[in-house]
């Protein structure tokens, strides 16, 4: 669908988003959760994954404060082949369990994360 020169959707659009300068979190999922291993297509990190690995990353004072960005290192990238029709990269991957999705809402994040081609498993 193309929008005509009035329509309100191209009010719409990435390149219409400021930048977001702020504080980000990295959390490492592959070396807690996987336990050094890429986590498995469908797995997910969850509430308590993410307060394990603040506490394990030496972050469990700070915590994730609001206005942070929160990243989540599953180590699914590893899956990614520039080229390679039959890698699993865009066809599964980890994701967000419902439950952390509303912890970090909660916390009033403004952006989250993976490295994977989508965020729920």
């Amino acid at each position: 669908m193309k929008p005509t020169p009035d329509s309100p959707l191209l009010k719409l659009g990435i390149e219409k988003i400021p930048p977001l300068v702020t504080t980000a979190v990295l959390l490492d999922a592959k070396r807690h959760v996987g336990k050094g291993k890429a986590m498995a297509d469908g797995e997910v990190v969850t509430a308590a994954h993410i307060e394990a690995m603040l506490k394990a990353q030496g972050l469990g004072r700070r915590g994730i404060l609001p206005g942070d960005m929160v990243w989540i290192h599953t180590g699914w990238s590893e899956n990614w082949k520039e080229g390679d029709a039959a890698s699993p990269y865009y066809a599964m991957a980890p994701g967000l369990a419902v439950d952390a999705a509303k912890w970090l809402a909660a916390r009033r994040v403004v952006a989250v994360g993976l490295d994977a081609p989508f965020i729920d498993a």
